[in-house]
């Protein structure tokens, strides 16, 4: 494949969401492991692999609907009443 640039959403969809934006023919990609993009076509979609999360072509006016975004872990965050080690 090419390498192309492309600007991707942040967010992980769904899979309803990964459904819905191919049929609205909305260019989706899937990020592996190894941070690398890759770009799922149509037929692609009846392939859904666990380890690969994906998301959407960035598009500035059609923010991803909430309905869509896969929740993600909350990441700890250090106690307000814990010292700072440095």
């Amino acid at each position: 494949m090419a390498a192309l640039p492309v600007i991707i959403d942040a967010e992980v969809l769904t899979r309803e969401g990964e459904l819905v934006n191919i049929v609205n023919s909305v260019k989706m990609y899937a990020t592996n492991p190894q941070g690398e993009i890759l770009r799922r076509t149509p037929g692609e979609v009846l392939h859904q692999v666990a380890m690969l999360d994906i998301h959407r072509a960035h598009d500035c006016g059609q923010p991803t609907p909430p309905a869509f975004i896969k929740s993600l872990p909350i990441k700890p965050t250090a106690n307000a009443s814990e010292g700072v080690p440095f």
